[in-house]
C-alpha cells in the first residue's frame, strides 16, 4: 500500500513539473510566426482598443499593471507572464506575443477562437506598454 501511495505520488509530481517546465521553458514560437508584422499601427486608437479587450479578458490573471499578479493569476502553479519585464518583452516579437494569445498553454487559454485578429494585435499593442516607462 505504502509503496502504491509513493508510486502515485511521483507520477503527480512528475507530471506537474513537466507540464510547469514545458509552460516556461517550451513554449517557442516557430520562426515563420515569429517574423510576422503587426499589421496594426501603435497608435492611440490601437492601444484603447487592446486596453478594453485586456481589461475584459485578461488583467484578472495578468493584472492591471500587466505584472502576472491578478487576483487569479496569484494562485496560479504556473505563473503568468510578467508584461513589465523589459528583458522578456524585448526578446519577443509582435508575431510570437500574438501567437502565444492566439494558440494558449496551460492555464493561458487558446483566444483564437474568441477575439477576432485585429483585436489579438490591438492587445499585442497595449501589451507592449507595460514594458515601456511613461513620459513624465
Amino acid at each position: 500500500m505504502k509503496s502504491k501511495y509513493l508510486m502515485v505520488s511521483s507520477i503527480i509530481l512528475l507530471t506537474i513539473t513537466t507540464l510547469t517546465y514545458s509552460h516556461t521553458m517550451g513554449w517557442i514560437a516557430p520562426d515563420n510566426v515569429k517574423a510576422t508584422k503587426n499589421p496594426i499601427q501603435s497608435d492611440t486608437a490601437s492601444i484603447e482598443r487592446g486596453a478594453k479587450t485586456y481589461k475584459e479578458k485578461c488583467v484578472i490573471c495578468h493584472g492591471e499593471k500587466g505584472d502576472g499578479k491578478g487576483a487569479v493569476g496569484a494562485n496560479l502553479t504556473v505563473k503568468p507572464s510578467n508584461f513589465t519585464d523589459k528583458e522578456m518583452m524585448g526578446s519577443m516579437t509582435d508575431g510570437e506575443i500574438s501567437w502565444k494569445i492566439s494558440t494558449g498553454k496551460g492555464p493561458m487559454p487558446s483566444w483564437k477562437d474568441k477575439l477576432k485578429e485585429s483585436e489579438i494585435w490591438d492587445m499585442v499593442n497595449y501589451i507592449r506598454k507595460f514594458s515601456v516607462p511613461e513620459k513624465k
